[in-house]
């Protein structure tokens, strides 16, 4: 018999091994192609990113109708990007809108599609321009974007990250005068959701004063019935503001503080400081500092100032007061409460005058009043400053009318030394109203040694700066060294027929001229009584 070859098909663990890994391979490679067709497939049938979903959650968003142009689906990664979208306003569909994007891109994650999370990556606004409309319409509020509204008819919808770099912001006046324009130059605001507080970071150019503010808070939840009620917190940082922007007053300012309360009322403190500060029309250039305690309504900008305690010169002054619109007015009106207790009053003069020199230096205290209605005339016309002011140690800077007080006081029986010793002014007292840039001065009473004299009239804080004060000079020295030539000799006629109680003479006198040629002497042909009143 011919011999039978046989072939063994047996395999080595090796090959067995192999060809089960291929197997299995080959197996899963099935599966996972066989899943991700099937998610293609319901992906296509419930893709989240559609024209009408995207209107509907910003629609559910802002409580406005909202009407876009181009959109077009993204994959890789997954969301849209939506062009022209505009929020229209409620009652005027004619109106710009209230919110126009140029550009919306929407980024979602296949994980999140996966697992079914109503959450996006990130949303991002290009050439993005709101207009804020007035805080109230007809008593009504109106919502402008309240992000994290609650709605029970819509799946919670969180997203991570929202981005509007570059947005523009008008916030509209009820006269319709022109808005005020503030420039967010960076804004990112964190994990948005329904009925949560939003953290956010900032950098904004402010028009008025022109400056960058860099912020970052938390802000929310909203209150759509309610705008007033939605809380805030967060610090801030003012840089490079120019005042001149103001029209009144000049200057750079750096300030810095936190914020914490209601939109409504939101309570601030903080420190500032004002690089050559100071008011238009005026030469006098200074350093300013100040530490604030105030409130701020968020909803139109009106301010409170609990406690300011403003440090120029070498005078310290505590504010309080506000800065607020009233009804029926353009603008905002200041009406603040001022207290100087450690002070010069050249400091203050200098504050308002253009001259070089104050006309009178001393220490001064004062309790006064400050009040400037809006308006376009200039700062020293419409303001309002009224109060009671105390001088020590004061004295004319100009030579001349501060040598004829020398010779009044060296007249005196007790002080008729002949020297060169500066008179000071001692207790100079009096009342102090200025209007349209005119000083009404009542009750005004000053000492120098052997004299006192009682006084009312007005000074001029314009460039005239003329000067008009009258009263009643009490000495016992002789009243005819108070003038020079004919009129002293005059003087020294009449001085025996002037009135007399206990060898103190009362004696008509006055302040004339202007600050650049002050007169200090008698006033013999006066129409006024000796208190300084029209006869």
């Amino acid at each position: 018999m011919p011999a039978i070859t046989t072939v063994s098909t047996a395999h080595s663990p090796q090959e067995w091994l192999v060809w089960l890994k291929r197997r299995w391979a080959v197996l899963a490679g099935g599966a996972l192609a066989a899943g991700f067709i099937a998610y293609a497939v319901v992906l296509a049938l419930n893709w989240p990113f559609t024209k009408q979903s995207v209107i509907d959650v910003l629609q559910e968003a802002t409580l406005r109708s909202v009407n876009v142009g181009n959109f077009q689906k993204t994959f890789f990664p997954p969301g849209c990007i939506v062009e022209r979208v505009r929020f229209e306003h409620h009652l005027h569909k004619e109106k710009p809108p209230i919110i126009y994007v140029d550009r919306l891109i929407i980024h979602g994650s296949y994980w999140g599609l996966f697992t079914a999370q109503n959450r996006l990556a990130l949303v991002k606004a290009v050439n993005m321009h709101v207009l804020v409309p007035p805080a109230e319409v007809h008593g009504k509020p109106d919502p402008l974007m309240p992000l994290n509204r609650t709605s029970s008819s819509v799946k919670r919808l969180r997203i991570d990250k929202i981005v509007a770099d570059g947005a523009v912001l008008d916030f509209a006046h009820e006269d319709g005068s022109k808005p005020y324009r503030m420039t967010v130059d960076k804004l990112t605001v964190f994990d948005v959701s329904n009925n949560s507080a939003i953290p956010y970071k900032t950098v904004l150019t402010n028009s008025i004063p022109q400056g960058t503010i860099r912020s970052a808070g938390v802000f929310g939840p909203w209150h759509p019935n309610h705008p007033a009620d939605t809380p805030v917190h967060g610090a801030y940082e003012y840089q490079n503001a120019s005042l001149g922007a103001l029209k009144d007053l000049n200057g750079i300012l750096q300030a810095e503080g936190k914020f914490e309360g209601n939109l409504g009322e939101i309570r601030t403190n903080g420190k500032a400081d004002v690089r050559g500060f100071h008011i238009s029309d005026t030469s006098h250039y200074r350093e300013l500092s100040a530490v604030f305690q105030a409130r701020v309504d968020g909803t139109n900008g009106n301010t409170m100032l609990d406690n300011v305690s403003a440090h120029f010169d070498h005078s310290w002054l505590i504010v309080k007061g506000s800065v607020a619109g009233q009804q029926g007015e353009k603008g905002k009106a200041v009406s603040l409460d001022l207290l100087c207790r450690s002070g010069r009053v050249e400091d203050v003069l200098d504050l308002f005058i253009a001259a070089k020199l104050s006309p009178i230096v001393g220490a001064l205290q004062m309790d006064g009043h400050l009040y400037v209605p809006p308006g376009k005339a200039d700062f020293l016309k419409r303001m309002h400053l009224w109060g009671d002011f105390h001088i020590e140690q004061g004295r004319f800077t100009n030579s001349e009318t501060q040598g004829d007080l020398n010779r009044l006081s060296a007249s005196a029986k007790k002080n008729n030394s002949e020297n060169n010793d500066v008179t000071a002014l001692s207790n100079l007292t009096g009342h102090g109203d200025i209007r349209n840039g005119i000083a009404t001065l009542t009750g005004l009473m000053f000492k120098v040694p052997g004299a006192t004299a009682r006084m009312s009239g007005t000074y001029s804080i314009l460039p005239s700066y003329n000067v008009d004060l009258h009263g009643t000079l009490y000495t016992d020295g002789k009243p005819w060294t108070a003038t020079t030539g004919f009129k002293s000799w005059m003087v020294r006629i009449i001085t025996p027929f002037l009135k007399k109680h206990q060898n103190i003479r009362m004696v008509p006198f006055k302040i004339t001229g202007n600050y650049y040629n002050t007169n200090i002497g008698l006033d013999l042909w006066s129409k006024r009584k000796p208190n300084g009143q029209p006869r």
